[in-house]
């Protein structure tokens, strides 16, 4: 049986204050959140704040990414790298994730027929490294994806 930590505590907040003091966390982890946020300029300042020098934020938000409940608007690999710099964060990897495209399919056609594109590479990206492969290198195929990229995932130092 599993015992429960009496040292932890769930803690809300109003999306725009994070009631920790600054430099408190090592590592902060935001998985498709900020495209559902109405000021992610001002969370992600808030989260540069509450990290401790050297501390990493990691995580990935939508780009091509058909609607998905409540999201305010998609991000780009340009526009993420500008508000995290902006914000005294270091951009040290911007990746694609699932392509858009075969996003939109799964929308369409249902989620168990896709499925497996997020455990192994979907299906244009997969196009890209076989087509692409052959006469560019990983970080133009990377920019490729980018730009069909339905998610993309980041990693920012402070």
């Amino acid at each position: 049986a599993r015992r429960a930590r009496s040292d932890l505590r769930f803690v809300t907040y109003d999306g725009e204050q994070i009631p920790f003091d600054n430099d408190s966390f090592d590592a902060v982890f935001c998985k498709q959140v900020l495209e559902h946020v109405r000021r992610p300029d001002s969370v992600i300042a808030e989260v540069a704040r509450v990290l401790r020098p050297g501390g990493l934020f990691v995580g990935s938000v939508s780009q091509l990414e058909p609607y998905h409940s409540h999201s305010i608007f998609n991000w780009t690999a340009y526009g993420l790298f500008r508000v995290l710099a902006e914000n005294h964060l270091n951009p040290v990897e911007i990746r694609p994730g699932i392509d858009g495209v075969t996003l939109t399919l799964r929308r369409l056609f249902g989620k168990d027929r896709f499925q497996r594109s997020f455990s192994a590479s979907s299906i244009f990206n997969h196009y890209i490294d076989v087509e692409h492969g052959k006469k560019n290198n990983i970080k133009e195929r990377n920019f490729q994806k980018l730009i069909i990229a339905g998610h993309i995932v980041f990693a920012a130092v402070k």
